[in-house]
Formats: structure tokens, sequence, C-alpha cells
């Protein structure tokens, strides 16, 4: 073999080796990118303590694995009826949302959908069937949200066109992370949140505010709260019965958590009564956060069998005073919301801001 054909032949398999090369370190590459993005997913889902900023966190992680044409968030309740609803419309990425009016609202689970919803490989794994390594690629995911043993809800993905292996792998990830922090979310609920309204318990709420209240001391900085009761409640509870009462608080607390600012903290502090904290907030600011719920709340109807009824609430507003305490803080509001009261209900008054 002349000297020349072996040089072709070194310096062929030299970019064959340097060809090799350049594509093992594109594959490292890729896995890295791949390692670093499933965990800021991880750490993003670790991070998020509400159904809010859980989903959030899980269609940024979803959709970044290929164009979505759908993503659809669902959660149930105790009695497995379908308790909230989030969707991301289809086409360009846009923010996910919670779709109040889904028809599937406080609808129970079909036995048929559940078993569709939670299929697995065996009946001794929780591994969705759809994320298989021996299922063909596919665009459309269900994936069951476990805690524990119990199904609390699923996760619908519509891909505009199929996963290849490698995405369908990292999607496996990053479902683990979003099963995680929805059991995580649960049991963070059950201990935390009222069971008929989900919204905080008057515990957990006055932990928060005495915490907040601590911290807007230090710093100098704005801090209010809004005690609120729902106006002739046990009217209502007279005239229709408690199962009324009842949708009547859940309709509130409806409006409330689609009404106030993302910083701000519901609680309900037993029976027909309220309170928001709104940090970094002066009382002026808060009293037109309450009048966005007034209005909102008057603008809603519930039917009681031939009848409708419009609920109104009356609300007392107090901003912090300098060394004030929290329990002095719900008192002045308290206060204020007495005299709201007593001027006609429905209804904002803002406490003095002197001694």
């Amino acid at each position: 073999m002349s000297p020349t054909v072996v040089e072709a032949l070194l310096a062929a398999a030299a970019a064959a080796l340097a060809a090799e090369l350049i594509r093992q370190r594109r594959r490292e590459r890729r896995d890295r990118d791949a390692f670093r993005q499933i965990e800021n997913a991880g750490h993003a889902l670790a991070e998020a303590d509400d159904i809010p900023s859980i989903t959030r966190a899980a269609h940024e992680a979803i959709s970044s694995l290929g164009p979505l044409e759908s993503f659809r968030l669902y959660f149930f309740d105790e009695a497995d009826r379908v308790r909230e609803v989030w969707i991301a419309p289809a086409g360009p990425p846009a923010a996910v949302s919670r779709d109040e009016s889904h028809p599937d609202i406080r609808a129970g689970v079909e036995q048929t959908r559940l078993d569709l919803i939670a299929a697995t490989e065996t009946s001794m794994s929780f591994a969705p069937r759809d994320l298989q390594a021996s299922a063909r690629p596919r665009s459309r995911f269900r994936l069951p949200l476990y805690s524990g043993k119990r199904l609390v809800g699923y996760c619908e993905a519509q891909y505009l066109a199929p996963l290849s292996s490698e995405a369908t792998g990292r999607l496996a990830s990053i479902y683990r992370h979003v099963s995680n922090a929805v059991s995580a979310e649960k049991n963070f609920r059950l201990a935390a949140r009222d069971g008929l309204t989900d919204l905080f318990a008057r515990r957990f709420f006055d932990a928060r505010l005495a915490d907040e209240v601590r911290r807007s001391l230090r710093y100098s900085r704005a801090c209010a709260v809004a005690q609120i009761d729902l106006d002739r409640f046990k009217t209502l509870n007279d005239a229709y019965g408690h199962a009324a009462g009842d949708e009547a608080l859940r309709r509130f607390s409806r409006v409330l958590r689609r009404t106030v600012r993302e910083q701000d903290v519901c609680g309900r502090r037993g029976g027909e009564e309220f309170a928001i904290l709104l940090p970094e907030t002066d009382d002026t600011v808060a009293s037109r956060v309450c009048e966005r719920i007034r209005s909102s709340l008057s603008t809603e109807r519930l039917a009681f069998g031939a009848e409708t009824v419009t609920l109104t609430a009356s609300f007392g507003v107090a901003g912090l005073r300098v060394g004030e305490s929290s329990e002095d803080l719900l008192a002045r509001a308290d206060a204020a919301l007495y005299r709201a009261k007593q001027e006609g209900r429905d209804r904002i008054v803002i406490a003095a801001r002197d001694a």
C-alpha cells in the first residue's frame, strides 16, 4: 500500500474520529441541558406551596419539551369531585389560569374515567401507562397525580407532534416532581386550610399575620388587614338551610381568591367571618382591594329553588401602626367592621390611623 493511500486512510480515520467526538460532545451538552432543565423544574416545584404556583411551574416545565396544543390540570376533592381546573389556551405559549366556569367543577369523576387516567403497566405500579418506555411515541399524555395511594388529580398535555423517547423520558422525570409537589400541597392544605372554603384556617392565618407584622415593623414597611363579615348570614341559613349557607361561604371564598392580589393572604376565622392580610399595603390601597371584592360579590347570584339571592359583605380595614401587635391590628379592623355593620352593611370602613 502506497504512502499516499495510507495517509489518505489515516486522514479519513482521523476525520471520522473527530466527527464522532463532536457528536459525543453534542450529546453530552444535550444531556447536561436536559439535566439542568429537570433540576430547575424540580427546584421550582419543590418551592411551590400552593396550587397556582405548582400549576405555573408544571406548565413551564412540560411546555419546554415541545409546542403544546393544550394543557389541563384537574384537582379532586375528598369525594372524587373536580375541585379545580387549570388550563393554558392553544396556540403560542400563554399563562395558565384557573377555569372558574369549567363544566366539570363540582362534578363527580366517573369510575371508567378514573380507570383510564390511573392506567399503569401493572397493577402494582404507579408509573403512568403513557410514560412506559415500551409505548409507541405519542403526543397526548394523561398523567395521574397521587398523594400516597390516593388519586388526587391528573394532568393532560397534548403536544403538536409526538415526543421523542428522549423527551418522553424527561417528561417522566418532570412528572415525578409534579406529583410530589401536589402530594405535599394536599398534606399542607389538610393541615392549614379550612375544609369548606379552602382558605387558610384561623390558626395558620394568625401565624402568617404575626410573621408579617414582625417583618413590617422591622423594616418599616406598610401592612394592612381587612376583617369581613357576610351580611345577614344567619337569615340566609334559617331561610334556605345549612347547605345553602355552605354554598354561600364557598361562593364568597371563590370571589376572594379570584379578586385579591397574589401576595394577599385570605383566611376564614370562623362561621361567616373572613380576613385578608395585605402585605406592603396601606389602609387606603387595602380599601380599594376590598371595594373590588365588594363589587365582584354584587354580581354573584345564588339560586335556591325558585328564589335568587345576592350576597353582600361588610369590611373593616386597618393599617399597621408603629409598635402595634398583630392582635391589636386585628382588633382595630374588627372595630371598623362593627361600624360598617352599624352604618348599614355592604360597605367598607377604615379604622382611625391615630391612637
